[in-house]
C-alpha cells in the first residue's frame, strides 16, 4: 500500500542477495594481499558489529592464510535484522576464524554473546584510557552564569536534540543557564536552526568541530551532560571524569561501567 515501504523492502532484499557476492570478492582481494605481504598478525578495527563487511572478509581471509587475527569492536552490536539467516551464518564463520575479539565494555561483550552467539571465552574487555595528568585549573569568567556543556559528535543518535529541547524549556525559568555544544555532526544544522528560531543566540554556544584542549573546556562547565541514545564506552565520559566535572549521562552501553549512579555522576534513562 505504501510505495516508499515497498521500495525500501526491495532495496533491502537486493542488498541481501548482493552481500554474499561482495563478501566473496572482498575475501579474494584480501587473500591476494595477504599472500603478497605475509604479515605475522592482523588487527581488524571494526566500529560496531557486523558494520564493515570488509573487516569481516579480512578475518576470514586471515584464517584461510593461517594468520592470527584480532578484531576490535567499540560499539554495542544490533540484533540480527532483515537478513538474519545470512547474518547467523556469517557470524558463525567470523567466530570460527577470529583469534580474539577485543571490546572496550562488558555491555558490548554481553551483547555479542546474546545477540550474535559469540563465544564468551574468545572476547576480552579492555577499557578506553586517557593520558594520566592533573586537570587544568580554569577560572570561570562569569560566576553568575550556570554552564551546561556537551562535547561529542553532534548527531541525533547522541541525543543532542533532546538535550537542546530540555535546555530551551529550562532556560525560560532559569535565564542564568547557558548551553555549550562542542562538536559537529548530522544534527549541527538543526541545532543552529532551532537556536535562531527560539532566539537563544545569547544562551546557546555552538562551537562546531573542536580541536582545542578538552580539559580546559571541561573546566568551564558547571555540568557535563552526555545524552547519547546508543554507545560503546565513550572517551568523553573518561575525559570528564578526569577533569572532575559534574556529570549527568544516559545509562547506555558501557557508561554505567564508568559511572555509578549517585557516586561519580547521575545516570538517567535515554
Amino acid at each position: 500500500k505504501d510505495p516508499n515501504s515497498l521500495i525500501v523492502h526491495l532495496v533491502r532484499k537486493g542488498c541481501f542477495f548482493l552481500d554474499p557476492i561482495f563478501l566473496i570478492v572482498n575475501i579474494c582481494f584480501f587473500l591476494a594481499f595477504l599472500l603478497k605481504t605475509k604479515p605475522a598478525r592482523i588487527l581488524v578495527c571494526n566500529g560496531s558489529y557486523p558494520s564493515s563487511q570488509a573487516c569481516l572478509a579480512m578475518v576470514i581471509a586471515a584464517r584461510i592464510c593461517r594468520i592470527n587475527v584480532i578484531m576490535s569492536i567499540v560499539s554495542v552490536p544490533a540484533q540480527r535484522g532483515f537478513s538474519r539467516h545470512y547474518e547467523k551464518i556469517l557470524d558463525l564463520m567470523v567466530w570460527q576464524c577470529v583469534t580474539l575479539v577485543l571490546v572496550n565494555a562488558y555491555a558490548i561483550k554481553n551483547a555479542l554473546v546474546s545477540f550474535r552467539e559469540a563465544q564468551d571465552n574468545q572476547i576480552m574487555v579492555l577499557y578506553n584510557g586517557v593520558e594520566d595528568r592533573a586537570p587544568e585549573i580554569t577560572v570561570k569568567g562569569d560566576d553568575s552564569k550556570f554552564v551546561i556543556g556537551c562535547i561529542a559528535r553532534m548527531d541525533e543518535s547522541k541525543g543532542v536534540l533532546i538535550l537542546f529541547d530540555a535546555f530551551s524549556s529550562l532556560v525560560k525559568s532559569h535565564p542564568e543557564l547557558r548551553l555549550v555544544l562542542a562538536g559537529y555532526g548530522n544534527a549541527s544544522e538543526e541545532l543552529a536552526r532551532r537556536t535562531e528560531a527560539l532566539g537563544l543566540q545569547n544562551q546557546v554556544q555552538l562551537l562546531g568541530h573542536y580541536d582545542g584542549d578538552v580539559s580546559v573546556l571541561l573546566n568551564t562547565f558547571d555540568v557535563y551532560v552526555f545524552p547519547s541514545l546508543w554507545e560503546g564506552f565513550p572517551y568523553s565520559i573518561i575525559e570528564s571524569l578526569r577533569s572532575g566535572c559534574v556529570i549527568v549521562a544516559t545509562k547506555v552501553g558501557g557508561v554505567p561501567e564508568a559511572i555509578t549512579n549517585g557516586v561519580e555522576g547521575l545516570l538517567i534513562e535515554p
